[in-house]
């Protein structure tokens, strides 16, 4: 994964860079990413925790068949972070290993990501689910926290 090119684009990059080793992979940590937040937060306020399907490896044809209809009905969107948090603003997480030397970050990906920030979404690329959870606490605290927004 380059992080010059995601950096250079704006997005931050929250986690421990220098990390190498064994790690969880992008999916595990995705899905402990989204049931600590609910875990945490859903009984505070009211906002969605969205994992967006995306595209996957496919291996037979049934598997191809399956994603043509997905995409048919429009639940494949490429690019799409891995998490979205619906509120205002919007918060969007590009999760990736805790060794991101084993992760990539498509060009698809990062321009999702840019697209939003212009928005005035958080976006940010997060190296494991505590990282994601770090950055979905500091979006929490400065939009929910305070009384005068």
């Amino acid at each position: 994964m380059n992080l010059n090119k995601i950096t250079a684009a704006g997005i931050e990059i929250i986690g421990d860079t220098s990390f190498r080793g064994l790690c969880p992979l992008e999916d595990a940590e995705t899905i402990t990413l989204v049931n600590q937040i609910k875990d945490a937060h859903d009984k505070r306020f009211e906002y969605s925790v969205i994992h967006v399907k995306n595209e996957k490896h496919r291996k037979d044809k049934k598997d191809f068949r399956e994603l043509a209809a997905e995409r048919k009905k429009g639940s494949i969107i490429v690019g799409w972070s891995d998490v979205c948090v619906t509120g205002w603003p919007s918060l969007f997480i590009e999760v990736k290993r805790l060794d991101h030397t084993l992760s990539e970050c498509p060009q698809v990906e990062l321009d999702f990501l840019v697209a939003n920030q212009k928005n005035d979404c958080w976006c940010g690329v997060a190296l494991g689910w505590r990282a994601g959870m770090e950055f979905f606490e500091r979006w929490y605290k400065e939009n929910y926290c305070n009384p005068t927004k």
